[in-house]
Formats: structure tokens, sequence, C-alpha cells
């Protein structure tokens, strides 16, 4: 599943604030583009609302992209070849999945042996397992997240490569949002005095 290699403390450390600071920029922009679009306060709340679930229901962690890839698999099978595309293309239109994958990459993506320990908690009366090592791009594949680079030493400032794609998609989404505010305020909106 890839070679894994060390992150470095301070860089891994500003990418993931740098990851935040633009899931929340990206959050902020799209919920200002719908409070732009929408003329009344209670529909740009409920679409906003709508768009905040929809983006951590398709981020990984509830809906993986393994799942969704099966069952776009199993629509195409059954004759409808678009409808399947479009299941398995969901978690591209999530940006919290893109800031997802980044932290994950840069947290388990990059543990070298002894990986994650997995330990049954002690619950009175049950028999005790021992504990189960999991490696962290395991992890990572398991739930349909990019597990780094194949082998790769990595990219700028020995990070994983497939962080700084990521990273690289949440400025891609913040200037789609941006622009979209920009075109939405510019077109559609005018000075009512």
């Amino acid at each position: 599943l890839g070679a894994p290699h060390p992150a470095p403390g301070p860089p891994a450390a500003l990418m993931f604030a740098l990851g935040l600071s633009l899931a929340n920029l990206v959050g902020y922009s799209l919920a200002s583009a719908i409070g732009i679009a929408c003329r009344s306060p209670s529909a740009g709340m409920q679409l906003g609302a709508m768009l905040a679930l929809y983006s951590f229901l398709f981020c990984g962690l509830l809906v993986n992209k393994a799942t969704l890839e099966r069952m776009g698999e199993h629509l195409a099978q059954s004759g409808s070849a678009a409808l399947g595309g479009l299941v398995r293309a969901l978690p591209a239109t999530s940006f919290m999945f893109r800031f997802l994958e980044m932290v994950l990459v840069n947290e388990l993506g990059t543990i070298g042996a002894p990986m994650v320990d997995i330990e049954q908690r002690a619950i009175p009366g049950s028999p005790h397992y021992p504990a189960v090592h999991v490696p962290g791009p395991y992890i990572l594949d398991f739930l349909g997240y990019n597990h780094g680079d194949e082998g790769a030493a990595g990219c700028w400032l020995d990070m994983p490569c497939a962080a700084w794609a990521d990273l690289q998609a949440l400025v891609l989404w913040l200037v789609a949002g941006q622009a979209s505010c920009y075109l939405l305020l510019r077109f559609f909106v005018s000075d009512p005095h």
C-alpha cells in the first residue's frame, strides 16, 4: 500500500492549519453564494444547512468512497450507467472530502511500523483479545481515501503528494466559490435606492 515516509512536524502542522483555513473559507464562500442567490433568508438558511449536511455526508466518513463505487458499479451493470457514474462522483462534489483526505494522509499515511494499535476496552465478563496492529495506509484505503505516494519520497517539504493535491483542490473550490459570489453580486444584485 505504498512506502510510508516520515512527515516533518512543522510543515505537517502548517499544512493542517492551511487546509483547515481553506475548508472554512470554502464553506463560507459557498454559504455566501447561497445567501446572495436567495431572496428569502429562510430559504437561504435551509439551502446553506443542506449544503453543510451534503458536504459532511459525502466526506468519506459517513458514506465512504468504496461503498459509493460499489453502488455505482451495481447501477451501471443494471442498465443505468449515467446514474452509476453520478453516484461514483459524489465524493468529488464535497469539499470536506478533500480536507479530511489531506488531514488523514498527513496523519495516517505517513505512519510506519508499529502502525495503529486498536485495543478492546475491558468489558467485565468478556474475553480479552490482543491488540490488533493496523497499518495507516490500510485504514485510508478502506475509507476510500488516497493513501499517499506509491513509493515516492514526497513532494515539496517532504509532504505526501496526495496531501498537496487535496490542498490544490481546496484552493480551486475557494476560487470557484469567490467567483460565484462575485458574479452573483455583479449581475444579479442591484441597489434598490
